[in-house]
């Protein structure tokens, strides 16, 4: 089974071969973009991403102490310009598409890498004790 970044980078790379901006259908590449990193963000933090305006999805995302301030805006400004695409029939240049592609990539990465630390440290966490003495077996 794989990762929700394993997923995401997988349905990344599946969506660029399909040349969707080379066929002129750049709001469906949009539409498809922002749809991997929404249902990345739903497998990983289990935030109902995908069901969501931008706004409601910004505002929960902006309640939630697992994305920073950096983050929140970072993806506001990713989604804002996609849903000028999506939704305003405005046509970004190449390197404004380029630019969208990387920050879905690199949102993903950044974030799973976090992640992971995150985990890591509760897990850390879990096996001491209130004293940061690991925990032994027996009395």
């Amino acid at each position: 089974r794989m990762s929700p970044r394993e997923r995401a980078l997988r349905e990344l790379a599946e969506l660029l071969a399909r040349d969707l901006v080379g066929k002129d259908m750049v709001k469906e590449f949009y539409l498809e973009l922002t749809m991997i990193v929404r249902a990345y963000i739903e497998r990983a933090h289990k935030i109902r991403a995908p069901e969501q305006t931008t706004e409601e999805f910004l505002a929960a995302v902006s309640r939630d102490t697992r994305f920073g301030p950096d983050v929140v805006r970072r993806l506001k400004l990713f989604l804002e310009a996609a849903d000028l695409v999506k939704f305003a029939a405005y046509r970004p240049p190449p390197e404004s598409i380029q630019k969208a592609t990387g920050t879905a990539r690199e949102y993903v990465e950044s974030d799973a890498e976090e992640k992971e630390l995150r985990d890591e440290g509760a897990r850390r966490k879990r096996s001491q004790d209130g004293n940061g003495v690991p925990r032994t077996g027996g009395v």
